[in-house]
Formats: C-alpha cells, structure tokens, sequence
C-alpha cells in the first residue's frame, strides 16, 4: 500500500497545514481525505466521519455517509456488483449525492455571502 500512502501522507498534511487555525476542520478534511482517497472505502468506513460532519455542519460529508449504505443495496453478486468491487452504478449511487450537496451548499452559501 506504499503508493497509496505516498499520496495520503502530503495530502493530510496540506489539509491539515490549509486548517491549522481550526483542528475541527482539520480533524474533519484529514479523516475524509484518508477516506475518499484510501485503496478499499467499504460503506461502513465512512460512518466514522458522521459526528465530525455534523459537528461542523457539513453538509456534503453527512450526505456522503448516507449515500455509502446504498452500496449496501448492491452487495450480492449480481449485474451491477462484483463481490467486493464496486462497479461504475454502484460507484454513481455513492459519490453523485454527496457531490451534488457540494455544488448545491457551495451555491447557496456564495449566494448568502453575496450582496446583492
């Protein structure tokens, strides 16, 4: 797993450099970046970030460790699954939500910032 940890260890440490000022954030970005970029994210890893998430109100991260359980639809072997490895369905079920609370959280936080 070296070229996996040769990829995680700079980016937790950019998070962690980037919130230095605010170790929630921090302990938030760092566990979600070892998270998302680890080599096997089996859905009931991610439930680990829910108190962080909801602590600091992030809705993303939640929307995330809800979508994961989808995988769950898809765990017997069957068209859309692969024992053990997630296809591209299966895949779409647990990353499009969280993305799309992303995009949609961004836009209205830059719409309540605005002064219009």
């Amino acid at each position: 797993n070296w070229p996996y940890t040769a990829v995680l260890v700079p980016v937790i440490a950019g998070a962690t450099w980037r919130f230095r000022g605010d170790w929630r954030h921090a302990a938030l970005w760092s566990l979600g970046l070892a998270l998302v970029l680890s080599p096997t994210l089996h859905p009931w890893y991610v439930i680990w970030i829910l108190p962080l998430a909801i602590w600091q109100r992030a809705p993303a991260w939640v929307v995330l460790s809800i979508s994961a359980l989808g995988a769950f639809l898809l765990w017997e072997s069957t068209a859309l699954w692969t024992e053990w490895q997630a296809n591209w369905f299966t895949r779409l079920i647990v990353i499009a939500p969280p993305l799309l609370a992303w995009r949609l959280d961004a836009g209205r936080t830059h719409r309540h910032l605005s002064p219009l």
